[in-house]
């Protein structure tokens, strides 16, 4: 009998596959396909639902054979059948009693420090990730704080960059990257942290491009490998990363705005509203059409008509799937995206397995460069607490992320025990926004475009071109079709990544 479970969140992968002499399982899927008897024919269905753009799935991979244990579930293994249970639901999670605004900022705080101490055991050299945003931010700050009261040196921080684009890029992203980095290195002065800022050039791109898609290391990691090798060269073992807070309590209040129209509560609604810029009237008419029965297509039609009377390239979600593998396997449906509230967006969220999606690629990244990532704002107890809260807690007419700016901000000294956590134009800043990872990534995908092209033009009739259309990728490849307009990247990374002109794993991979 073998008992086996997974983290409540899907931080750590766990993949398996029964076999005719027994069952096989490893934290990677090259090391169940290298186990003998264990096929390596692909899904079918997981690929062309991959090809449209919709990556994840909770326990398929895109081998047939090979299946992953789902996040917050446990497995009995017994005489050659298996049980999967599911032993957390978020959706349980209880509504939290009413409380003033500081009462909620001191239990987040209480939660969130516990969270981060519980994530710095071990004697390995510890880093963080710090893109100068409300999440990263505060984990680096708090991480800081912890090791420096535990006699231990602070952590190395390393932030995504795209200085080798800058001078290319549009004004707008320019000035977001100047203020990121300016808030990056008010945190760094304030802490007396050391920040590495790593970026991504045309030869990383081609060689992640060469990697194999269907083992998760390069999913998600185009921006990430610079800073596993600079972690990595500096001894780091351990990376604490912010992802999860916008699922978590620093969630935007998406829905919120919806609940409030539909509930007949305007006035709020039209606050909100206001707040950002934008005509109550408008966004009444556009939620109204989300939410009814075929908002989604017509919206979507919409768009696809105002791209075409401005001459702009339209991309289809299948434009570059064989129109023959198109017509014989069809995707996996996907939930609806516009939920009505907070709290069922951010359920939506963790169900749709975006971070789940993330992790496994780290995890498997990161592994082959002795890295472990842990994410302090997915820690249970914490997600569960933003689960229970109030909508009001994240989105209001003064600021979204209302709970996580208050209670960081120096404006609020009774919530501390201490010092603020960060400094004040960071806590009050602009909307989030994510220019310097998607401008890097944007900006070297450019420059390896033409060896990607010379290349898969050049690869004698790949196996897997039998899923894709050739022509029609090489043609989308030709950025003089998106003059002015950037080009869907994902659809672009996920059919390069998948043909096989990439290298075949190495051998230390496989094992």
């Amino acid at each position: 009998r073998l008992f086996c479970a997974r983290d409540h969140i899907g931080v750590q992968p766990f993949y398996y596959a029964q076999t005719p002499w027994g069952f096989a399982f490893a934290s990677a899927v090259e090391g169940v396909l290298a186990v003998p008897d264990v096929p390596g024919a692909f899904d079918e269905t997981v690929l062309r639902t991959y090809l449209q753009g919709n990556v994840y799935t909770n326990t398929r991979t895109f081998f047939r054979a090979v299946r992953k244990l789902p996040p917050g579930h446990s497995m009995v293994v017994k005489g050659g059948g298996v049980r999967l249970r599911r032993w957390w639901r978020p959706e349980g999670a209880l509504r939290l009693p009413p409380a003033t605004d500081d009462d909620y900022a001191a239990q987040f705080l209480h939660l969130y420090r516990q969270a981060v101490q519980c994530r710095l055991h071990g004697p390995d050299p510890m880093g963080t990730h710090l893109s100068g945003g409300l999440d990263s931010s505060s984990v680096t700050v708090l991480a800081a704080r912890e090791l420096r009261r535990q006699g231990r040196p602070p952590p190395l921080a390393f932030s995504w960059s795209m200085l080798p684009h800058l001078e290319k890029a549009p004004l707008e992203a320019r000035s977001f990257q100047e203020e990121e980095r300016a808030n990056i290195a008010a945190v760094a002065r304030q802490e007396g942290l050391q920040v590495f800022h790593e970026s991504l050039d045309a030869a990383q791109t081609l060689a992640l491009l060469r990697e194999d898609v269907a083992f998760p290391g390069p999913l998600h990691s185009h921006c990430e490998i610079p800073v596993q090798r600079q972690a990595a060269a500096h001894g780091v073992r351990v990376l604490l990363s912010g992802w999860g807070g916008d699922e978590g309590v620093s969630h935007f209040g998406q829905g919120h705005n919806a609940a409030l129209l539909l509930s007949g509560r305007w006035r709020e609604f039209a606050a909100n509203v206001r707040s950002v810029g934008a005509s109550p009237i408008r966004s009444a008419g556009r939620l109204l059409t989300l939410h009814s029965p075929h908002g989604h297509g017509l919206r979507l039609a919409v768009r696809r008509l105002r791209k075409r009377l401005r001459g702009e390239p339209v991309m289809f979600r299948g434009a570059v799937i064989n129109p023959a593998f198109a017509r014989t396997v069809r995707p996996l449906a996907t939930p609806a995206a516009h939920p009505v509230g907070a709290r069922r967006d951010q359920l939506l969220k963790l169900r749709m397995g975006g971070l789940a999606m993330r992790m496994e690629s780290w995890a498997a990244s990161g592994a082959r460069r002795g890295l472990e990532y842990r994410y302090p704002l997915l820690d249970r107890r914490l997600l569960e607490f933003a689960l229970g809260l109030p909508p009001e807690q994240f989105k209001r007419p003064e600021a979204q992320r209302w709970l996580m700016r208050h209670a960081l901000s120096s404006q609020t000294p009774c919530v501390h025990s201490g010092a603020p956590v960060l400094p004040p134009q960071l806590c009050w800043r602009h909307p989030k926004a994510d220019p310097a990872r998607i401008d890097a990534q944007y900006g070297a995908l450019v420059e390896a475009l033409p060896l990607i092209c010379e290349e898969i033009a050049a690869s004698p009739s790949p196996s897997r071109a039998c899923y894709i259309d050739v022509p029609r990728l090489l043609e989308h490849l030709d950025l003089s079709l998106f003059e002015g307009v950037q080009p869907p990247l994902l659809r672009i990374f996920n059919a390069v990544n998948f043909l096989d002109f990439h290298q075949a794993p190495t051998q230390s991979q496989m094992g």
